[in-house]
């Protein structure tokens, strides 16, 4: 019997993307998803689909599995825009992505549609985070 409750995975980024489990010494998973370090990590609500930023300021979107790690999306940095920081707006098929690197910028992406379609709204505000309020 376990003194622990069961508690979720975690990932880290860095030169690679580690995923752990609570009291495990090792990693669990890990993955080198671009040749630059990652920035930010996360998973969307239902912890399905992860995402990450990487210093070069590109996008990537997996299905979340063990096994395999082949980005379901990935966005490179378009224009000269970097993207700093990103949220899932819903279940984790739009994404919302943030920076303002060469100018602020926040834009909305549907990863359900094709890739030269999923860039669904762009603004020209910004800034280095961003994050949703899931109830409105």
């Amino acid at each position: 019997m376990s003194t622990h409750p069961q508690l979720p995975y975690y990932v880290t980024g860095g030169n690679r993307i580690s995923m752990w489990k609570y009291a495990k010494e090792k990693s669990v998973a890990e993955f080198t998803c671009s040749p630059t370090k990652v920035s930010c990590v996360r998973f969307n609500h239902f912890g399905d689909k992860l995402g990450a930023c990487d210093e070069a300021g590109n996008f990537f979107l997996y299905n979340f599995d063990l096994r395999v790690f082949t980005p379901m999306l990935t966005l490179i940095a378009f224009a000269g825009n970097k993207m700093q920081n990103f949220d899932f707006v819903n279940s984790g098929s739009v994404i919302a992505t943030t920076g303002y690197k060469p100018k602020p910028f926040l834009c909305f992406y549907d990863a359900l549609l094709p890739p030269k379609q999923c860039l669904v709204k762009h603004e020209e505000f910004g800034g280095s985070a961003v994050t949703v309020l899931p109830r409105y």
